[in-house]
């Protein structure tokens, strides 16, 4: 079977790179640009399949790995190591810092690392007040080192504050950590299915790099690398440089790391799009920064084995390359391949099904392309980001911020550059394969414009775990069916469930110990789940009853890790009453209304371009007006409604747009048609704005496409001819610029002191009015 699905594999690389040769060899002379675009993209596609295919095939099923031989007799073994977990403060909200904080303290020793610019004062005496150490620095190598000091266990556990250590695991691994052994890495489990995106992609990554671990390539695994103690103080992780180039510079002291099976920590999946895009646009930061250092140093093998893993990384600039398709073909249509575009798509779609299907068969992955393709396009930002990391191989000072709706951005934009030449009255009409291909790009890129509207139900900052628990609701019994830090949902009879939002009402909960968990709570979202009524309600715990909570959390989230409680429960999380959020700040209103309009933006530009590519399809198409010579019966920015005729059909007093040939090259001239004279070249078409003064002629032959005016509508595209004005680009420009300023600034830790600065000013100003 191994070999089967590696043949499979094989095939799907072999198939690309031959079509990726074709792409060159098949290019028309004037389109050899497009063809090595292509031709790159599908290579690029390839590597990671090809470097993944190479290694597996090499090594047979008798071969002993490196950490094999680690894991067996040659490796001693301490029965009473001991195990501190460091958790790091990343910007995560607070009450996923401040429940991972107090089950890792309750779990054995722990101290929080935290990089002074990362630090909100606002936050700070909320986790001092938990009473576990925190130690801050200039960087997160000076706050590890500060750490350290006070630090008497055989290892330590780096994790995020949205991670949980599973301490039994980590001691048995630390254990085997003896001699040389200085480092273990092992896997992380998520607290619970339901994350703001599916975990399948992750998933697969994460056993591909456990897999070039395991022969030899040596890589930090977020979360779940397990250091000896007295190998970080000897050699202190330099600042900024990737975790996984401190593990290399070990290895040329010859020292070694061990790979084991077991989850060392839990982590909480971001659930709403705030948490989800910083978090992990920075973890792709890190892993490609990682792998680009790997790519660099070592043995021929390993680098290889790094290479593949760095192009799957950065996935999605092949995928540019696909996004503008429609643009690459040209407004023309001219196909740059010598082949029919129809078996060039069924090839390329053919290739891509091909890889996709064969890793995930090798993986041991089940096969759900709707959750991988979702999966997918909300890795893209990230992947983007990571080229920066990629070449400069280093950590980014803090979590990066980004907007909560990056796709609803880039579908904006590939809307407006995909739909622009289907409204352009300067161009000739769009052919059959722009159309088609622009019909592709805009469905997909219209259904996650629509997603992004309907994620309200997504807006909470904690992560929540299936439990199924008996609860006493202001004296009525019921049962909870999820919980998460602050709160949890209810269901049971209609008659239990009446309370109005807002209530506040007292609840008792049996924990799975046989205690009671009494506490207020406050009903904060009502609705129907099929036939199922639920309640969301927020908690309003004290710092003994939040320790329960929190503990009852983590050990339902472990039951449900072995497959104890129902898949049903996991999986109907995202229909559920959502939990509590954290207190939005003005900064993040502001943020999200500004998303929320680019969402409805983006949505009413698709569905206009949706209609253009549809009217186009029928036989018409909108054109813009962008000159006042049919005034008063057009004006500039109407759209006027074309029907495709031929010129041997215009008539005169149509209003007809034809083809003519100037000094700025090939254009359309839409005027009032005043003859039409058949002569031996032709079909000779005589015109005159009816502003005009003079008019114009030109011979097409008989079958040349034009059109004929049957409707217009006012003013609708005045944005489109404004967007042509030099003081329009201007703007545009500046705005644009200003952007990418402000996004790196906000980036840099010099200025996070100056935005803080003004915002307490402007919280001053704002408290004053009040």
């Amino acid at each position: 079977m191994r070999r089967l699905s590696l043949g499979f594999e094989a095939f799907a690389s072999v198939l690309t790179v031959c079509l990726a040769t074709l792409a060159i060899t098949g290019a028309a002379d004037h389109r050899l640009l497009v063809g090595g675009l292509v031709a790159a993209a599908l290579a690029w596609s390839a590597l990671p399949l090809m470097s993944h295919v190479a290694l597996e095939w090499r090594q047979s099923p008798d071969e002993v790995s490196t950490a094999d031989r680690l894991n067996g007799a040659n490796v001693g073994v301490t029965h009473d190591a001991t195990v501190t977990t460091l958790i790091r403060l990343g910007g995560e909200p607070l009450e996923v810092a401040r429940t991972t904080i107090l089950l890792a303290a309750e779990a054995g020793a722990t101290a929080v690392l935290a990089v002074d610019a990362d630090i909100d004062a606002d936050v700070d005496p909320d986790l001092v007040a938990l009473g576990v150490p925190i130690h801050t620095g200039a960087t997160f190598a000076d706050a590890l080192a500060s750490a350290l000091d006070g630090i008497d266990t055989h290892a330590v556990l780096i994790v995020s504050a949205r991670s949980v250590p599973r301490l039994d695991e980590c001691r048995a691994a630390a254990s085997r950590m003896t001699g040389s052994i200085a480092w273990a890495v092992g896997e992380t489990d998520p607290f619970h299915r339901g994350g703001f995106v599916p975990a399948s992609r992750e998933i697969v990554d994460a056993r591909l790099r456990a897999s070039a671990r395991a022969r030899g390539l040596v890589l930090w695994e977020p979360d779940a690398t397990l250091v000896r103690t007295d190998a970080l103080r000897n050699h202190p992780i330099a600042p900024g440089r990737p975790w996984g180039s401190w593990l290399r510079s070990l290895v040329a002291e010859e020292w070694m790391g061990i790979e084991v099976d077991d989850a060392l920590a839990l982590r909480a999946v971001p659930v709403d799009a705030e948490a989800y895009w910083p978090d992990t646009v920075s973890r792709q930061w890190g892993r490609a920064a990682d792998l680009a250092g790997a790519a660099t140093s070592g043995p021929a093998r390993n680098r290889f084995m790094a290479l593949g893993l760095l192009a799957r990384e950065l996935f999605a600039y092949p995928l540019l390359v696909w996004a503008a398709a429609p643009l690459l073909v040209g407004g023309s249509g001219a196909f740059p391949f010598g082949w029919p575009s129809a078996v060039c798509v069924a090839l390329a779609f053919a290739a891509a099904t091909a890889r996709w299907a064969s890793l995930r068969i090798a993986l041991g992955v089940g096969l759900h392309p709707i959750r991988d393709a979702s999966a997918t396009a909300h890795a893209i930002p990230g992947s983007l980001a990571s080229l920066w990391a990629a070449l400069t191989r280093r950590m980014p000072r803090s979590q990066l911020m980004l907007p909560s709706r990056p796709l609803v951005w880039a579908a904006m934009l590939l809307t407006i550059v995909t739909g622009f030449q289907l409204v352009d009255a300067s161009g000739p009409r769009p052919s059959n394969t722009v159309i088609a291909l622009s019909i592709g790009t805009l469905g997909l890129l219209w259904i996650y414009s629509m997603s992004a509207l309907v994620q309200r139900s997504w807006e909470r900052s904690s992560f929540r775990v299936p439990v199924d628990l008996p609860v006493l609701l202001a004296g009525a019994a019921v049962r909870a069916i999820d919980g998460s830090p602050t709160g949890l949902a209810v269901t049971g009879w209609p008659e239990a469930l009446h309370h109005s939002i807002g209530t506040l009402i007292d609840v008792s909960i049996r924990l799975d110990d046989d205690s009671d968990l009494v506490v207020d709570a406050r009903v904060t979202a009502h609705r129907k789940v099929g036939e199922r009524e639920i309640l969301g309600l927020t908690l309003e715990l004290d710092d003994d009853a939040r320790r329960r909570w929190v503990g009852e959390l983590a050990r339902a989230a472990e039951t449900a890790r072995h497959g104890v409680a129902g898949a049903a429960s996991v999986a109907s999380t995202r229909s559920l009453a959502p939990a509590a959020t954290a207190p939005m700040t003005a900064r993040a209103r502001a943020g999200r209304l500004l998303d929320r309009v680019v969402v409805v933006f983006a949505g009413v530009a698709s569905l206009a371009v949706v209609v253009a590519l549809v009217l186009i399809v029928f036989g018409y198409r909108p054109l813009v007006i962008r000159s006042g010579s049919m005034s008063p019966t057009m004006s500039i920015g109407d759209v006027v409604l074309s029907q495709q005729v031929t010129a041997s059909q215009l008539r005169p007093g149509d209003v007809a747009t034809v083809p003519i040939v100037d000094a700025q090259g090939n254009m359309t001239l839409t005027h009032r048609v005043v003859a039409v004279t058949s002569t031996a070249d032709g079909v000779r078409i005589d015109t005159k704005g009816d502003h005009n003064t003079t008019g114009e002629s030109t011979v097409l032959a008989p079958d040349t496409p034009a059109g004929r005016a049957v409707a217009t509508i006012p003013a609708l595209g005045t944005p489109a001819t404004a967007m042509r004005t030099s003081t329009a680009e201007l703007g545009l420009g500046i705005a644009a610029l200003a952007l990418v300023i402000g996004t790196l600034l906000r980036n840099t830790g010099w200025a996070r002191p100056v935005l803080r600065k003004l915002s307490a000013i402007s919280q001053v100003r704002l408290s004053t009015r009040s």
